[in-house]
C-alpha cells in the first residue's frame, strides 16, 4: 500500500508480492473457509487510490459529515495511515506470535522509528528452532541491512542496497507503511477468519475498522517479505487475513491488530499451516526520537499483546 508521503510499517515475521511483472493470473480455489488462496500478478493493480481517499476525507470533514459513514472502510484505513505519514517523528512498536502445526510458537517483536528523513526498523523473530534479529536503516535512496541471529546484534556485517532492491526483497521500503494491500479490490466477500466481514464500529470517541481481506490479493507484497525472511521454498498461500484498525474519529491512528492463517513450505521441503496474530501501536513523539546504533542493546518489549496495549494506554480505549 503506497502512501502519499513517507511512512513505515511493522511487519509480521515467521514462515512469514510476488516478483514484479505485468501478468495477473489467478489461482483461486473458491468457496470454503479452509481453502488456500494464491495469486500471481502486479500488486499495483490492487492498490488503493490514497490521494482520492484523502480528498474525500477533506471534503467530508469540511461538510461536517460523519466520517465513519461518509468514507468506505478501506478509505478510512488509507486516510489513517496517510495522516500518520504526515508526521516527521513517529514511533511504532509491535508484538506478535505465530504457531506452526499447532506446536511451534514463534515470538515476533518489532519497532520502527522515523526521524524526519531517517528511518529505523528492528525485527526479531525467535523460537526454539528459529532465531532472527534484524535491523535496517533507510536514508535517502539507500537501505543498510544488519541481518543475523544474535540477540545482542553483535558482529553483523552491514549490507547496503538501494531502496528499490530492498522493496523487491521485502515487498516495501522501510519508509512505506502497511504491507497489506487494503482497497475495495482486496476486500473479501466471505468471513473466512471467523471474525466477521468488513465493518466500522464506533467505540466511544474512537473507530474500529474491521477489514476482512481477500487472502490472495491483499498479500501480494507481503509474501515477498515472508519468502525472503524465512527462507521459504515458494511463496506462501493464505487461508485468511483479517485486520482491525483502531483510530480516533478524526482518523488519527492508534493501533492495528492482524489475524492470519497460511501454508508455508521451507526450502527443506517441510510444510505446515501457520496461524499468526500481531498488535502494532503507533505514537507521535513530541521530541526528535533517537535511532539506535546497529549494535546497541534493544529496549525491553512487552510480554504479551495485551500488555503492549496496556503499556501505551490503549487497553481500555473508549
Amino acid at each position: 500500500m503506497n502512501f502519499l508521503t513517507k511512512s513505515f510499517e511493522i511487519p509480521t515475521l515467521f514462515f512469514l508480492a510476488l516478483a514484479s511483472g505485468s501478468t495477473a493470473g489467478f489461482i483461486v480455489h473458491d468457496s470454503l473457509r479452509g481453502t488456500l488462496f494464491t495469486v500471481e500478478g502486479d500488486a499495483s493493480a490492487f492498490a488503493m487510490d490514497n490521494k482520492a481517499a484523502y480528498e474525500n476525507y477533506e471534503k467530508a470533514k469540511k461538510a461536517g459529515k460523519d466520517l465513519a459513514t461518509a468514507l468506505t472502510p478501506s478509505e478510512l484505513i488509507s486516510v489513517a495511515y496517510t495522516k500518520l505519514a504526515q508526521h516527521e517523528y513517529i514511533y511504532s512498536e509491535a508484538l506478535g506470535s505465530s504457531k506452526a502445526m499447532g506446536l511451534v510458537d514463534q515470538t515476533i517483536q518489532s519497532r520502527a522509528i522515523r526521524d524526519k528523513d531517517d528511518y529505523f526498523e528492528e525485527s526479531n523473530s525467535f523460537s526454539n528452532f528459529v532465531k532472527i534479529y534484524n535491523r535496517m536503516y533507510q536514508t535517502g535512496d539507500e537501505t543498510t541491512k544488519y541481518w543475523g541471529s544474535s540477540p545482542s546484534y553483535q558482529g553483523y556485517t552491514p549490507v547496503k542496497v538501494t531502496n528499490e532492491t530492498y522493496a523487491e526483497e521485502m515487498g516495501r521500503t522501510i519508509s512505506e507503511s502497511l504491507i497489506y494491500l487494503v482497497s475495495p479490490k482486496t476486500e473479501g466477500d466471505t468471513d473466512r477468519s471467523g471474525l466477521g466481514l468488513t465493518k466500522v464500529t464506533k467505540t466511544g470517541s474512537n473507530l474500529q475498522i474491521d477489514f476482512e481481506a481477500n487472502p490472495a490479493k491483499s498479500t501480494l507484497r507481503y509474501v515477498k517479505q515472508m519468502k525472503t525472511i524465512s527462507n521459504l521454498k515458494e511463496y506462501p498461500s493464505f487461508y485468511y487475513v483479517h485486520l482491525q484498525v483502531v483510530c480516533t474519529q478524526d482518523l488519527d491512528l492508534l493501533y492495528m491488530k492482524s489475524f492470519e492463517k497460511y501454508q508455508a513450505t521451507l526450502a527443506s521441503g517441510i510444510g505446515s499451516a501457520c496461524e499468526g496474530t500481531m498488535t502494532t501501536i503507533y505514537q507521535i513523539p513530541s521530541n526528535p526520537p533517537v535511532l539506535p546504533k546497529p549494535d546497541a542493546p534493544s529496549e525491553a518489549y512487552a510480554s504479551s499483546q495485551d500488555d503492549l496495549l496496556k503499556k501505551y494506554g490503549y487497553d481500555n480505549i473508549q
